[in-house]
Parts: structure tokens; C-alpha cells; sequence
């Protein structure tokens, strides 16, 4: 089989959550990639991606060749394709990154059943872990990069390699991530739930450390479609979990919990409505996730507006962050 030789036009987010398949063996055994193009032209410590060069859009005259694949967020699309074109690159040598993994759907099917195998020796990592593990931050951490962080924000382009940037990965930032599972192991935990657990996999992290600690915990999972990912591979290594779905936090008002952690519907109505159904009646300890997400501003005030009142009201409870980006972006808000 002849390869085609290609060009990854993208080196941000995109490109890090899709790494190590464009880096695979199985993909370099149908494409040669021979360069990655930058938007901007690279300084002397990022001139070169896993042995590919980062070059910009003036250099593609010096290659040739078959395919330029664009790995990039959907919305830039539109100005990369006239970029390309503006150095005279024709529309039928442009293709997405979707496009064409999911073509060649192998690659994304490979990708996932690695994730999945690395993220069950994780977890299991995590159950068998020593006391002075499961409480050290460093080794919690290096546990979370290794599972897998799905990159989608800007500012991480950096593609650590200590860290597993993938679309299968937590949406979650590690550091944040890190220290309050440090939290939840000083509590103690026996009944947990999760209201918004999308695909789940930040759901079997915390449920791990838990269980570690408390063997009889039980951890509820609740949302209103089923996303899961590998549900039954990872209830068989986690027996606490208990997959309530399709459910919302309408279903348990006013019933009590040791840990409730919300993260279901961004807007300011209808987390409230979560906290006020669910998290203020918790035992322990009640934690949000993205409470600097400015981004949902415009759902009335988002989860913004909601810690901001929550924080206000929980006077005689102590509470806290974890932020990486205080006031900017993401963030766990906690109340116990």
C-alpha cells in the first residue's frame, strides 16, 4: 500500500485530543505526515512536533503533498480553508480531521480500546493503592494525566507529554482535579451522587478513590441520556456505581447524600434548581464543577451567578475553590 503524504494544518486543541492517533503505527503504516502547520510562525523551542516540523502556510510550496488535513475547532474552519487557498492550495486537497478519521473509523476504534484499557489499569492502580498514595497529590495527579485529559482549552497547547491529551480523556483541569480528590479522600464518604455525568469518566475516577476508602460506598450516576462510555468494562472494577439514568436532581429532592457533585445543565436556573433540590441538603460535602465558566453567562448568569450565591449563603459551612484560572475559567467550587 502506497502512503499518502499529508500535511496536519492545526496544532491546538484539536490536534492534542487526536495525537497519538495521528502518531500511531497504524496510521503512519497509510499517511506520512510531513509537516504540521502553525498559524503563527514557531520559536526555536517549538519548531518541531514528535520529530514533524511545524511550518506556517508560506512553506507548503516546499512540500509536496497528496492531502491537507485540517485539524481544527469547526469554527475556524471557514478562514483555514482561506488561508489554504490564499497560497494556492486547491479545495480538493483540503480535508477535515473528522472527515477523516471517521472515513478510516479503525483509527478512532484502536484509539478508544487503548484509552480504555489504560483507564482500567488506572483505576485499578487507584483500588490497589498504598495509604500514603491514595493522600499524595503528586501520585494522584501523575494517575490523572496518565488516564487521559480531553484538551479543549486553548491555553494547553503546550502538549505536556507527561500529560495524555485525547477526546476519550476527563474534562477536567488535572491540577483542579488533583486536589480535590486530595479532599475527598480526608472526608468520610459512604453515599455519593453525580448529577450530570456526561460520559462518565471523571464519575469512575472519583468513585475509585472513594471506594479505595470506603469498600461499602455507594455512588449514584444521574443525567438525562445515557453517554456513558464503557459503563458495564468499569462497573465490574467499581460495584459502587449505580447507573440512575435517565434521571435529574427532581428525582432525589430533599433526599441526603455525603457527597453531592453537580455538574448537570450550566445554566443559572437550572443548577440552582440542583442545589436546591439535592446539594444543600448533603451530609459532607457539596462540590460543583465549572464555576467560573463564563462561557454560560448568558443562561442568566450560569454557574457563575449560582456559586456566587451559593458561596453567600453557606455562611456557617466552610467553603473553597480549586482554580487553575481563578475568575477565568473552569473551576471546583466546594462547600462542606
Amino acid at each position: 500500500m502506497t502512503r499518502q503524504n499529508i500535511l496536519l494544518w492545526g496544532i491546538g486543541s484539536s490536534f492534542a485530543n487526536d495525537k497519538d492517533i495521528f502518531f500511531s503505527q497504524e496510521f503512519a503504516k497509510q499517511y506520512n505526515i510531513m509537516a504540521c502547520i502553525a498559524a503563527t510562525p514557531p520559536d526555536k523551542d517549538n519548531s518541531v512536533i514528535s520529530t514533524i516540523p511545524v511550518i506556517t502556510k508560506h512553506d507548503i510550496i516546499n512540500f509536496a503533498f497528496d492531502k491537507i488535513v485540517i485539524a481544527a475547532l469547526p469554527h475556524n474552519l471557514p478562514s483555514i480553508r482561506d488561508d489554504a487557498a490564499s497560497v494556492g492550495v486547491p479545495l480538493s486537497k483540503i480535508i477535515t480531521a473528522d472527515d477523516l478519521l471517521t472515513a478510516e473509523g479503525a483509527f478512532r476504534s484502536a484509539e478508544y480500546s487503548y484509552c480504555e484499557r489504560v483507564q482500567q489499569e488506572v483505576i485499578s492502580n487507584i483500588l490497589s493503592a498504598t495509604e500514603e498514595q491514595i493522600h499524595d497529590y503528586e501520585w494522584l495527579y501523575k494517575q490523572i494525566c496518565r488516564y487521559g485529559i480531553y484538551c479543549f482549552n486553548p491555553d494547553w497547547q503546550t502538549l505536556d507529554d507527561s500529560i495524555r491529551w485525547t477526546r476519550y480523556g476527563i474534562m477536567q483541569v488535572p491540577e483542579e482535579f488533583a486536589a480535590f480528590c486530595i479532599l475527598l479522600g480526608k472526608l468520610k464518604i459512604s453515599t455519593a451522587i453525580e448529577i450530570g455525568v456526561f460520559r462518565g469518566k471523571s464519575s469512575y475516577f472519583m468513585c475509585a478513590v472513594l471506594q479505595r476508602l470506603n469498600p461499602t460506598l455507594t455512588y449514584k450516576m444521574v443525567d438525562i441520556r445515557d453517554n456513558l462510555e464503557s459503563y458495564a468494562t468499569f462497573a465490574r472494577l467499581l460495584p459502587s456505581l449505580e447507573k440512575c439514568i435517565p434521571s435529574t436532581s427532581n428525582d432525589y429532592i430533599g433526599e441526603q447524600y455525603d457527597f453531592v457533585f453537580i455538574d448537570a445543565d450550566h445554566s443559572y436556573d437550572a443548577s440552582i434548581k440542583d442545589y436546591y433540590n439535592l446539594g444543600q441538603y448533603s451530609k459532607v460535602i457539596t462540590a460543583f464543577h465549572d464555576i467560573y465558566a463564563h462561557e454560560y453567562d448568558h443562561l442568566n448568569g450560569g454557574t457563575v451567578r449560582m456559586w456566587n450565591e451559593v458561596s453567600k449563603m453557606e455562611t456557617r459551612r466552610a467553603h473553597g475553590v480549586f482554580a487553575k484560572y481563578p475568575n477565568q475559567w473552569m473551576g471546583i467550587g466546594f462547600v462542606i
